[in-house]
């Protein structure tokens, strides 16, 4: 009776002894998990700590390029505003003298009116004498208007005309103009350019007789009918206009269709006309 409860403990040790294998074998599975887990616990916390960091530098940046973009705008425009207060003092300043010296252009409507008052004999005589012998060259030698370029400019006072106010105004306020004017003088003498407005455009244009930009209104031209448009501003407008009339002015005399004007009459109409040259020069709008 006692060999077999001998037997019997030594069976339970055994089974105790397997079970308690077993756990230990379960017991080290599990702290190899267990490191396993803090490892990559480890490693998701040093991702994030990276990413929260790049993220952090990330927002620092653009912080900074948000306030230098602010603080370079509010320069600019201060820098703006200030350009335009001198533009516009400059621009007070120049027409207050412009407005003591220059008297504003008469409407046309006024010119019979304008003849009545002036005493032609209170002007240079020199200037009346070249005019005379300009209606007296015309009599004898009526010129076409097909040839105006070729005898017209051999005349006195052609000639101080267009030295005094056509090529003056042919200059466009740019001395590096890239408008041929002589090219424009011949055709202009010939015949007027065409001139017509155009519809009003959200971006700027560039003129092309004086090259600057054009905002608002704008108006196109050529010389003849196969010449391809160019832009213009609106002053530019008033100069080819004003030389225009000048010269239809010059080939109306001379084809004899306005004969039947004294010549005082005809003297005070060429002196009002290139006064409307030089008032277009001056950035006087024409009436």
């Amino acid at each position: 009776m006692n060999s077999s409860c001998c037997d019997k403990n030594r069976l339970e040790i055994q089974q105790l002894r397997s079970e308690l294998k077993g756990r230990e074998l379960e017991v080290r599975r599990y702290k190899i998990l267990e490191i396993k887990f803090h490892n990559e616990r480890n490693q998701m916390q040093c991702e994030k700590d990276l990413a929260d960091r790049e993220l952090e530098e990330l927002s620092i940046q653009l912080f900074e390029e948000a306030n230098r973009m602010v603080v370079e705008e509010k320069q600019k425009r201060v820098q703006l505003e200030t350009l335009l207060c001198i533009a516009q003092d400059h621009l007070a300043e120049l027409k207050s003298n412009m407005v003591k010296v220059v008297i504003p252009p008469p409407r046309s409507s006024s010119l019979p009116a304008l003849f009545d008052k002036i005493d032609v004999h209170n002007h240079d005589q020199a200037q009346l004498a070249l005019f005379h012998n300009f209606i007296d060259s015309t009599k004898n030698n009526r010129c076409s208007s097909s040839s105006y370029g070729s005898c017209g400019t051999q005349n006195d006072y052609m000639t101080q005309c267009e030295k005094e106010d056509i090529e003056p105004c042919l200059l466009f306020g740019n001395s590096e103009s890239r408008m041929n004017m002589q090219e424009m003088m011949l055709c202009m003498a010939q015949e007027p350019c065409l001139i017509e407005s155009v519809k009003w455009e959200d971006q700027p244009m560039v003129c092309a007789t004086c090259s600057r930009q054009v905002w608002g209104r704008l108006y196109r031209f050529r010389l003849g009918s196969h010449d391809p448009w160019l832009m213009i501003d609106g002053g530019c407008r008033d100069r080819l206009v004003a030389v225009c009339d000048f010269y239809s002015f010059v080939r109306n005399v001379q084809l004899g269709h306005i004969k039947h004007k004294s010549l005082d009459a005809l003297y005070m109409e060429s002196v009002e006309l290139r006064k409307r040259m030089f008032y277009a020069r001056m950035g006087f709008p024409l009436t």
